[in-house]
């Protein structure tokens, strides 16, 4: 992978997964997000971030949409967010 140097000239990698119109979170570990603080705070900020650019987000994981709302408190929308399950 390659890594990102903060003096290049590049544009912030950040800006490609919130400016994407679709972008795919597959597998999204919900227990590595609440023992990584630093993580949490990056997808809670790329999630909230999209939800207000309306683009589209789908997320895998083998947690419940309450796992996920549990997991970003500060994003009230996702409750109400589009879904569906394959149980």
């Amino acid at each position: 992978m390659k890594g990102y140097n903060f003096d290049s000239k590049e544009a912030d990698p950040m800006d490609r997964l919130r400016d994407t119109e679709l972008l795919v979170l597959d597998n999204l570990d919900m227990p590595r997000l609440s023992k990584e603080a630093w993580l949490k705070d990056r997808v809670e900020g790329l999630l909230y971030q999209r939800w207000n650019r309306r683009r589209a987000t789908l997320i895998t994981t083998h947690g419940t949409l309450g796992d996920i709302v549990v997991a970003f408190p500060g994003i009230t929308t996702l409750s109400e967010a589009p879904r569906c399950s394959l149980a």
